[in-house]
């Protein structure tokens, strides 16, 4: 079986790094797998995928990933695979017209990895999206409530989709060997580290405000880069807590800050799946969240939850952690829970999808 995976780019992001820890994993599987990225600008993420993939990765000769020309670039490949499976926007639209235009018989799955985002909030958007996701013929959702999303605001047949969470490699974080912490602050520092873009989505100020309630003896980490940097770092000056707050930019060693670290957060307005609480969780630490779709179905009962959007919340949150034994119990609760979703579990879901669809092409010819 020969699949292709299709994304915009392997810029910083939670879809980006999926790709990049799942895809050398096909390869136990019986699965070929191959990428197409629209953009071919060099990144960290890519980097890394080129030295531990063993399978082939194309690049568009367009550079616009926005261009309608990216149709193009995506039909010449799909005569050439059993299954052609897309990630993001608007990789949902050029695949989605790349099939229509074309005589193959290739199958087409694409995974919805949010629960929100600026089309489905535009009802001029949720019809246009009606009309491009018909064509395909599975998609997934990586959580119940992205599925739940879909049907209500799409009217996606429930048959159509199929729910298989993202996965991490556990043991990577667990096993991690973490940094000395005065690498970064002092040795008897609670470090907290959020590990997401800067966008606004994530909400690193609610996290940075936060730290103007918490005593001297917090440190946060911030890892990750995006356009929304520059107002956070403004906000840290403005509040006096520039000695603080370190920004680490991208970072491929995500498994040792973890490691290195006492609490992760997530603030978060919305996500689909909150894939870095989740590493977080698997390093041993406890973790807080915001009570939102996509991170309270991950956290609840094993972390803590705060309002979205308050500072005073999550402030009043990390302080309970203080308690030695509230901290080593949630550590072990988070621990446990992240192991529930192994990488390998979604990439052995992923092929048995593949699998049904072509059975269901081989019964109807």
């Amino acid at each position: 079986m020969r699949v292709l995976h299709i994304i915009n780019s392997l810029r910083t992001g939670g879809a980006e790094k999926l790709l990049v820890d799942s895809l050398p994993l096909y390869k136990d599987s019986n699965t070929h797998v191959d990428l197409l990225i629209l953009d071919a600008t060099e990144t960290p993420f890519l980097k890394k995928l080129k030295i531990t993939f063993c399978g082939k990765i194309y690049f568009s000769k367009i550079k616009n990933i926005y261009s309608p020309l990216q149709i193009l670039q995506i039909q010449k490949y799909l005569k050439a695979y059993d299954i052609v499976h897309g990630h993001l926007f608007p990789v949902v639209y050029w695949l989605s017209i790349a099939k229509l235009l074309s005589n193959s018989r290739t199958k087409i799955v694409f995974t919805e990895h949010s629960t929100n985002n600026k089309r489905l909030r535009n009802k001029i958007f949720r019809q246009v999206d009606k009309v491009f996701y018909k064509p395909y013929h599975k998609i997934t959702a990586i959580t119940p409530q992205v599925k739940e999303v879909l049907v209500r605001k799409l009217n996606i047949p429930e048959k159509k989709i199929e729910v298989i969470y993202n996965g991490i490699d556990t043991k990577r974080y667990e096993d991690a060997t973490p940094y000395d912490k005065s690498a970064f602050f002092n040795r008897n520092n609670i470090i907290l580290i959020q590990v997401s873009r800067f966008q606004i989505q994530k909400d690193q100020k609610t996290l940075i405000r936060a730290m103007s309630l918490l005593s001297e003896q917090y440190k946060l980490l911030l890892v990750g880069d995006g356009e929304f940097r520059v107002e956070c770092e403004e906000l840290v000056s403005e509040l006096g807590l520039y000695n603080r707050i370190l920004f680490l930019g991208e970072r491929m060693d995500v498994p040792e800050l973890l490691k290195t670290s006492d609490i992760v957060v997530q603030s978060s307005h919305w996500e689909g799946f909150g894939l870095s609480i989740i590493e977080g969780m698997a390093a041993g630490l406890p973790a807080v969240a915001s009570d939102v779709e996509g991170l309270r179905e991950l956290v609840k009962n094993y972390g803590f939850l705060f309002e979205a959007g308050s500072a005073e919340s999550l402030a009043e949150k990390i302080n309970l952690l203080s308690d030695k034994y509230i901290y080593r119990e949630m550590a072990e609760k988070c621990l446990q829970r992240a192991k529930e979703f192994h990488i390998l579990e979604m990439i052995k879901r992923n092929v048995k999808l593949y699998n049904r669809l072509l059975n269901n092409n081989k019964n109807e010819n």
